[in-house]
């Protein structure tokens, strides 16, 4: 096949074609290498029907292996393409994850995957999908490709193999072999050839496919950003330390985050950093996220107050003039650091209806001191103890020093 019918054939954009070769030409050139391209494991031969181009896709041995990707991370960038596609055209991320004889397939039935996506750096994701940095199924096929386990995407009657060729280069090129599949699909099928996955880890890998989290919701609250006016679900579930971010599982948050958490979590307005990790700087956004739902959520934050006495950050002290509560959180704990970034409106009301104190809350008032606890019980005031940098997060808490001038 010559390069223009190459380019109607798989609709090529003007753009891209400057980076398409036809395999014919490779082997009137360099019949090696032509070969290469085109040979497939036995078991795959009956899925290609033939191969016509190839395109290469900008990306190097060199920059997969610089990027830092896993196993982990590189399976998430396929299965949530997968996800986005199916949620566009379906309207629910309905899609088919399973494993076979020749490895771990994801399937959709969205619109197929035109050759334009295969372009490095560019992306049509809406601003509310999981994907965002239009490079996410290159850099999984190229760490897969890498590890001696090719990648398949099979759409409308056409197949595209993922390979770095040559392979003797010191550093190949990763490239798309397009070609004619037997198969005649609905959506896109992407096989990983030879990949075999431990079966817990994909009962984790998508956070409403967990059956070990689904009976233990708590809170599901539909909310929209400042910059993308749809309503995504954040979803906290009383199971301890797994971080999902849109549905796409990210590790134990003890792990990822640091801080083992007493609540799992699966939000949905946070973008991990381009590493595909959580990144010290970005951490506190994660926190306000999560309190947001809290604050959405009566029940979720009962069960957070709930939680802090149980794990004793909050404590009641009784002593010779009255009562003060007590909070010290605990820093390595994910519920504990949110303190530091953002306190969900409503907490103190949760704690003292935990403590059953919740008919004293009009005489609670905020203090770091414990002089000024001390003067604040004798004179029938509630002290909230907290440190300075905690106090400053307590909003619409009146502060006990001021109670007292108001007394005196």
């Amino acid at each position: 096949m010559v390069e223009e019918d190459i380019y109607t054939e798989y609709d090529i954009p003007q753009d891209m074609r400057l980076s398409v070769v036809s395999l014919r030409n490779v082997e009137l050139t360099n019949p090696s290498l032509a070969a290469e391209m085109s040979s497939d494991p036995p078991a795959i031969r009956n899925l290609v029907e033939g191969y016509d181009a190839a395109l290469s896709l900008g990306i190097s041995k060199e920059y997969v292996e610089r990027r830092g990707i896993d196993e982990l991370k590189a399976l998430r960038e396929i299965v949530q393409n997968a996800l986005d596609e199916a949620e566009a055209v379906l309207g629910r991320p309905d899609i088919d994850l399973r494993q076979d004889e020749l490895g771990l397939w994801v399937a959709d039935k969205g619109r197929g995957l035109p050759v334009e996506a295969l372009s490095m750096g560019s992306s049509d994701k809406a601003c509310w999908m999981r994907g965002y940095y239009g490079e996410g199924l290159k850099l999984a096929a190229g760490y897969f490709a890498l590890r001696g386990l090719p990648v398949y995407a099979i759409a409308k009657g056409k197949i595209f193999k993922f390979t770095f060729v040559p392979k003797e280069s010191e550093n190949p090129k990763l490239h798309a072999v397009l070609g004619r599949s037997s198969m005649r699909n609905t959506g896109t099928e992407v096989l990983v050839h030879g990949l075999r996955v431990e079966a817990t880890i994909l009962d984790r890998l998508i956070s409403f496919r967990n059956k070990e989290l689904q009976e233990k919701k708590i809170a599901e609250v539909l909310t929209e950003s400042e910059d993308c006016p749809h309503l995504k679900p954040s979803t906290i579930y009383d199971h301890p330390d797994m971080l999902y971010i849109r549905n796409m599982y990210l590790g134990e948050s003890s792990e990822v985050a640091k801080r083992r958490s007493l609540f799992s979590y699966d939000l949905w307005w946070f973008r991990l950093d381009v590493s595909r990790t959580l990144s010290t700087y970005s951490v506190p956004s994660l926190f306000r996220e999560a309190s947001k739902v809290f604050e959405r959520s009566p029940r979720a934050l009962r069960m957070y107050a709930e939680k802090l006495v149980e794990t004793g950050m909050v404590k009641v002290e009784r002593g010779q003039y009255g009562t003060m509560i007590r909070l010290n959180p605990t820093f390595g704990i994910f519920e504990g650091h949110m303190f530091i970034y953002a306190i969900p409106e409503g907490l103190l009301h949760a704690i003292l209806s935990a403590l059953s104190l919740g008919d004293m809350e009009k005489v609670v008032g905020l203090t770091s001191s414990m002089d000024e606890a001390e003067k604040g019980m004798k004179r029938g005031f509630l002290p909230l103890v907290v440190s300075d940098e905690v106090a400053n997060y307590f909003k619409n808490v009146p502060r006990l020093q001021n109670l007292l001038e108001q007394y005196d």
